[in-house]
């Protein structure tokens, strides 16, 4: 049987969500919880990758057991030995071939930069400080340049394999204040380890299903 499951987590402690030796991820906790609850390990494939400190509300991942569980046991059981910082929201029984990385259709990013004049205890984890001198509107026009298809070479990180494309196609972008929160979503068809000089991967991020 294969299973889908929709994963949300807090992954300020974490080294990102795919597994490295030696560090804590996302990938090695969910394969710790499902080896705990069938009795085999068995490897995640998740729709798409995430970096250190970066958080998640609906990352798709997809697996393969021989146990006979319903979804709604997975859930409860994988929540119970999983850490409070991670939880699955959701368990579905898919084909064989899915692939939640090869269907996914797009994937929505959220960057949250704080513009308060005072700092903010509460959402230090999920925002970035010192926005308070930026301008949404020049910002929102900036990002409407973004739409299309463009190549971030410049931009990308290591890529996965020698000779992969960094062209990538940008559907939307938005640019919006929330209070004191300047917010940034992108959403694009293939994720691309794009990287921003000087800001660490402190978001409120997902790789979304379309």
């Amino acid at each position: 049987m294969r299973l889908a499951l929709i994963v949300e987590y807090d992954g300020a402690d974490y080294h990102g969500f795919q597994y490295q030796r030696g560090a804590p991820t996302i990938q090695e906790e969910l394969e710790n919880a499902i080896a705990k609850l069938v009795g085999v390990r068995s490897r995640v494939q998740g729709a798409g990758r995430t970096d250190a400190g970066v958080h998640a509300t609906g990352q798709v991942v997809a697996f393969d057991t021989e146990a006979d569980h319903s979804p709604g046991t997975f859930v409860r059981a994988l929540n119970y030995h999983l850490p409070d910082d991670i939880a699955v929201k959701a368990a579905y029984r898919v084909g064989p071939e899915f692939d939640p990385r090869r269907m996914a259709l797009s994937r929505r990013y959220v960057y949250s930069i704080y513009a308060g004049a005072t700092p903010s205890p509460l959402i230090r984890r999920t925002s970035w400080p010192g926005g308070d001198k930026l301008r949404v509107r020049k910002m929102q026009a900036a990002a409407r340049h973004l739409v299309g298809v463009h190549d971030f070479a410049r931009f990308a990180g290591p890529l996965g394999k020698p000779g992969g494309s960094t062209v990538r196609e940008i559907t939307e972008t938005r640019v919006s204040r929330r209070g004191d929160l300047i917010v940034f979503e992108v959403r694009e068809t293939h994720f691309c380890l794009i990287r921003c000089a000087g800001w660490p991967g402190r978001w409120s991020t997902w790789a979304e299903r379309g």
